[in-house]
């Protein structure tokens, strides 16, 4: 028996981890400088949603206001029309 170590499963292994290569570390500024820029650019993006939200809503109410006005002073000469006549007698209930 001759002890070649070359087909031992340990140098096999050391061969292996030898010539693995890790990649290299990231540049952690750079990552934390493009994290800023992008949750920057959300709020941004967040902030014209709300305003654009809050516009419709200012508008939905104005359009509600308005139209509660029509409707009141459509039904003043119906009301007063009815407060002039006179009412019946209550019947009484059983």
């Amino acid at each position: 028996m001759s002890d070649n170590s070359s087909n031992k499963p340990e140098t096999d292994l050391m061969k292996m981890l030898s010539e693995f290569r890790m990649p290299g570390m990231p540049d952690v500024e750079a990552l934390a400088s493009a994290q800023r820029r992008n949750l920057e650019a959300l709020s941004a993006a967040n902030r014209v949603a709300l305003e654009g939200a809050q516009a419709v809503a200012r508008r939905h109410m104005e359009i509600l206001q308005s139209s509660m006005t029509e409707m009141t002073e459509a039904m003043r000469p119906s009301a007063a029309r009815r407060a002039r006549r006179p009412r019946p007698p209550a019947r009484p209930r059983c």
